[in-house]
């Protein structure tokens, strides 16, 4: 209880800094002024967007009730600039849900016009961000070994492409009171408390016990009294019961201890009556929970027939059963053992807590404690039965601060580049070795901050960039909700889901581990495919491996089923979204949204099912105010027709050409990538897309230019080892590029 009400005192310092609603006290709230959007949501959106846990940890209610704010960098702003990202791709209302109104729709989309990202300098806050779930799992772990699944976490609503851009804007008391239950329940598996000397006891009578057919603990028949335990952890427990005998026929009755179902010894029981009631005992391990344990009486007798009426019924009377435990000693978890082995502190004594304390706080707030702190710390404790207990407290404590929760603006004259290093490359927190090299100097050169930067690429927490980065870069979270129509495509399934993501992962990862150009990522003719991804593209069976695929039209990622599944509709391709996905994943420029009162495609194009999806678009770029942007999107998409709406090559003859505006014909997805691979865009947009991921912010024009000149310095097909080196370098050492 004491941790509990500890850690929730820090919930005001966190929510302050975080930014959690207002408080009594503060300037009172003003009367909601009128939201022209507000028809439109309650309609669309507010059934999933409101109440006490919104999808997506995205509340609109209170916002469509105030107006739209004039400030675009102001408080709201965030919101309505991801509200109108969703409507803009389409991936709000869900497919699932009724579909707008075209006009609806397109008066909401011009609404929120101003507030699109690609309209803004800086469109998000500059001031401290949280770290994601995904940090917040993966920093847990390093520094306690626990690990957290995605339903442990609270949920965030995404405000930008990258998850890391002004993350927890949304953060208010909700998102921190369902971190505090979460860092509650870390502490606890983290640190094992010291146990009593004398094991705890559970009797039961025998009227507390269940038997055959409510008989409680008198069993006339085969069967045995039992009584539900709870086993508070994994361990070795003692089971006693102490029964006597009604002895009958020519044996002696037996009986054995049981925990759930299971018989664990068998015995005979001596004498006759109460006065001969003997203990029955036996030690076992169980697992962590709810158990049912008592005596089974297992060799009834019933002879009615018998001359003498002491022999003619056998029966057991089971009058105590005793349930105690653990007996082992609870051993020490391995971040204990190794917090107190670098402490070098004994396990008892108060006066240990300073020094766990503070190497906790070191690598959990990326500093040294002040001393303050640390006393505040050892004040909020001291109420507290073992040094363990305390120290549960103090983690819990640690773990709900803003100084764990926060990433400090990046700042010239403050970079605090082993956090930065640590966040980028591991998505998690520097390790000891980082810090050292922080506190030393030996990140304040090109040459240091290089040795860093290669030694964490080369340990296995490196695969998080990959991991994290490339789905949000080539705009792969979608997958995870798209469904395609289960009756045309049966083969789909969420194994199928996660083998399509770990591709172009696997890719990016090759690619920067082995030092290959940034091109190789759109013209690789080799990929690491699981099994069904393999059946899926017709190359048989068998474990995950690296496959040659110079026979096949895939090259790179535009040759995975990743984002061909992505850009499709659940029943068919769609040359539209994958022409759009090309133009903004891969090469930074996206399309205008259409203009106010332009129809879709299934509105504009005649329902013929004898017309192919060419000749409907065709159509619909005879409508007013479409021609401009398909000429750009359409030919793009058209190039990617040889792969069906989940990734499978098309058999046969496909139209697959598409011809940019200037005459420039892409020749399928293999010409397609050839042209991408020569499009210098394509390493600028990565390059910028990589520093937001670095910086954790959206670059406002003196990073642009900066970024730009560097881009050019590592000339036209630079290494993407060296692009992301050199990208590190400029973002921590400014002076230096």
């Amino acid at each position: 209880m004491a941790l509990r009400s500890t850690a929730f005192l820090l919930l005001a310092l966190a929510a302050a800094a975080v930014g959690g609603p207002a408080r009594a006290g503060q300037e009172p709230v003003p009367e909601p002024s009128p939201n022209p959007l507000r028809p439109f949501l309650e309609q669309h959106c507010l059934r999933c967007h409101s109440g006490e846990r919104p999808d997506a940890g995205l509340d609109l209610a209170g916002a469509s009730a105030r107006a739209l704010p004039v400030d675009l960098e102001g408080s709201g702003a965030e919101i309505w600039s991801w509200v109108h990202e969703r409507l803009v791709d389409g991936t709000m209302p869900p497919l699932e849900e009724p579909r707008p109104d075209p006009v609806a729709l397109t008066a909401a989309i011009a609404t929120l016009a101003p507030f699109a990202l690609e309209q803004q300098e800086v469109v998000l806050p500059s001031g401290p961000r949280r770290l994601t779930r995904r940090e917040l799992a993966y920093a847990v772990e390093d520094l306690t070994g626990v690990l957290l699944g995605e339903a442990d976490l609270p949920l965030e609503a995404d405000l930008h492409a990258l998850d890391v851009v002004a993350s927890g804007a949304l953060s208010g008391d909700a998102w921190l009171e369902a971190w505090v239950e979460c860092v509650l329940a870390v502490a606890d598996e983290a640190i094992a408390l010291p146990e009593p000397e004398r094991a705890p006891t559970q009797r039961f009578l025998d009227e507390d016990l269940e038997g055959p057919r409510g008989s409680g603990g008198r069993l006339a028949t085969n069967g045995a009294a039992v009584a539900s335990v709870l086993a508070p952890r994994a361990g070795r427990y003692r089971i006693s019961a102490r029964a006597f005998a009604d002895q009958a026929g020519e044996e002696l009755a037996r009986v054995g201890p049981v925990a759930d179902e299971r018989v664990l010894d068998e015995v005979e029981l001596t004498g006759e009556g109460s006065g001969a009631a003997a203990w029955v005992t036996v030690e076992v391990e169980l697992g962590a929970g709810p158990h049912r344990v008592g005596l089974a009486f297992l060799n009834d007798y019933y002879a009615p027939e018998a001359e003498d009426p002491g022999e003619r019924d056998r029966n057991l009377t089971v009058m105590e059963v005793r349930f105690e435990g653990p007996l082992d000693p609870r051993p020490e978890t391995a971040f204990q053992r190794e917090l107190f082995a670098r402490a070098d502190v004994p396990r008892r004594g108060d006066d240990a807590l300073p020094d766990l304390a503070t190497l906790l706080i070191r690598r959990a707030w990326r500093r040294w404690p002040t001393r303050a702190e640390l006393d505040r710390l050892e004040e909020a404790t001291r109420s507290e039965t073992s040094l363990e207990a305390r120290l549960r407290v103090v983690l819990a404590a640690v773990l709900a601060s803003p100084h764990f929760l926060l990433v400090t603006p990046l700042q010239p004259a403050a970079p605090r580049p082993a956090e930065r290093l640590a966040l980028a490359l591991w998505s998690s927190l520097p390790d000891e070795a980082l810090l050292e090299a922080e506190e030393r100097g030996r990140l304040r050169d090109r040459d240091g901050l290089l040795r860093e930067v290669r030694r964490m690429l080369a340990d296995p927490r490196a695969e998080r960039l990959s991991e994290g980065f490339v789905p949000q870069w080539l705009q792969l979270r979608r997958l995870a909700s798209h469904a395609p129509d289960p009756a045309l495509f049966p083969e789909f399934d969420a194994d199928l889901r996660s083998e399509m993501l770990r591709e172009p992962v696997d890719l990016f990862a090759r690619v920067l581990v082995e030092g290959l150009s940034v091109r190789e990522l759109l013209t690789a003719t080799h990929t690491r495919v699981g099994a069904r991804l393999a059946q899926h593209y017709g190359l048989g069976g068998g474990a995950a491996a690296s496959v040659d695929m110079t026979a096949t039209p895939r090259r790179g990622l535009l040759g995975m089923a990743a984002p061909l599944t992505a850009a499709s509709d659940p029943a068919r391709t769609s040359p539209v979204l994958r022409g759009k996905w090309v133009l903004e994943a891969l090469l930074g420029a996206p399309p205008p949204p259409p203009p106010p009162g332009v129809a879709t495609l299934d509105e504009t194009a005649p329902h013929d099912p004898s017309l192919t999806i060419r000749e409907r678009l065709e159509v619909h770029r005879t409508t007013p105010g479409c021609a401009s942007c398909h000429a750009s999107l359409d030919p793009l998409g058209f190039a990617l027709e040889r792969f069906d709406a989940i990734g499978r090559a098309r058999e046969g003859e496909v139209d697959d050409r598409g011809e940019l505006p200037g005459g420039v014909v892409l020749d399928g997805p293999l010409g397609l990538s050839e042209a991408l691979a020569g499009d210098p865009r394509f390493v600028h947009h990565l390059a910028r897309t990589l520093a937001t991921w670095c910086r954790s912010a959206v670059l406002d024009a003196s990073a642009r230019e900066d970024l730009e000149v560097l881009v050019q310095d590592l000339g036209p097909d630079p290494s993407l080892r060296a692009l992301l080196e050199s990208i590190l370098v400029q973002a921590l050492l400014p002076r230096a590029s």
